[in-house]
């Protein structure tokens, strides 16, 4: 399991109780095959991910779930780590 992989799991597994891609769907108002699409990808769009961050109070954050946005981001602001 990757490192995307396990921060996605632990964000289902706190915004609902067992994990299910069906419920996370709901919760976000998406459909189920747009969950498989963010597992297969391995990046959650921004303004899910950011959702997310916030159902799970921050234990995951949006740089986390979407990793490829963030590049963007730091690339811009010129962050550097």
């Amino acid at each position: 399991m990757s490192k995307w992989e396990s921060v996605f799991f632990k964000a289902k597994n706190m915004i609902v109780l067992n994990g299910s891609p069906n419920r996370l769907a709901g919760l976000l108002d998406v459909s189920r095959q747009a969950v498989n699409i963010w597992e297969r990808e391995q990046d959650v769009p921004i303004v899910r991910a950011l959702q997310m961050e916030k159902l799970t109070e921050g234990e995951v954050t949006w740089r986390e779930l979407s990793p490829q946005t963030a590049i963007k981001v730091d690339e811009v602001v010129g962050y550097v780590n």
